[in-house]
């Protein structure tokens, strides 16, 4: 069986190095502006239906600052873990933590840390292919930040401005969607290197978390459910 390398790439936060708990909280939602389009898709009331959480096999106690396996091992995060990603084929985790602004890589095993690297200055969210592409949305940062396991570190910044906050991975078509809530729209972009814009469409208002199931994209606030069918490749 072929060992894989550690990861060793250490790098300060963006915040510099204050203690983490002198650090500013983590970024928040923006505000989003007053409608100005109808939002693309189909839209729905939610009643008492709680925002769901991205699927990564882990579970993050953001109070206790924990990372947790299925398998019952728990590790020390960094401050305010905020999103988890499984990737590597499932040899590794992310962890995004919003209050120290950086992205972790843990071993998915033993939960050990392998590498940190800086998150911009209000990353929300984490997406990921699975394998060795992470990209973060920086809120305050009006970015996309894009990153690669071996080595692991940052190598683009695409600015994308109207308050990027959350963010999924479409493996069907190998995109991103990406919700700019302080905008209300919904961009999509090729996953990859080099990410580029191929759709801009309008949103509601207050998007939190994005989700993609197979052929549809589900667009979710506190209030409102927002569904584009999509074609498949």
């Amino acid at each position: 069986m072929r060992r894989l390398a550690p990861l060793l790439v250490l790098a300060l936060a963006g915040c510099g190095s204050a203690p983490a708990a002198e650090l500013p909280a983590p970024a928040g939602p923006p505000r989003s502006p007053a409608l100005t389009e109808q939002p693309a898709g189909e839209i729905a009331p939610i009643v008492s239906e709680p925002i769901p959480t991205v699927e990564s096999g882990f579970e993050l106690d953001r109070a206790n600052d924990r990372l947790s396996s299925a398998a019952g091992r728990s590790t020390a995060t960094c401050r305010e873990p905020i999103a988890s990603a499984a990737l590597d084929r499932g040899a590794r985790v992310a962890v995004l933590c919003g209050r120290e602004r950086v992205l972790d890589i843990h071993d998915a095993k033993t939960l050990e840390r392998l590498g940190r690297t800086g998150a911009g200055i209000g990353p929300t969210a984490v997406a990921t292919n699975g394998v060795e592409l992470l990209h973060v949305t920086d809120l305050l940062g009006d970015a996309l930040l894009v990153y690669s396991l071996r080595p692991f570190q940052l190598i683009r910044r695409v600015h994308l401005g109207g308050g990027p906050y959350a963010i999924a991975y479409d493996r069907e078509r190998r995109g991103l969607w990406i919700a700019l809530a302080g905008s209300n729209r919904l961009v999509n972009y090729s996953a990859g290197t080099r990410p580029v814009i191929r759709e801009d469409l309008p949103s509601i208002r207050d998007a939190r978390e994005v989700i993609v199931t197979d052929d549809t994209v589900t667009v979710r606030s506190e209030r409102e459910r927002q569904t584009l069918r999509l074609r498949s490749r």
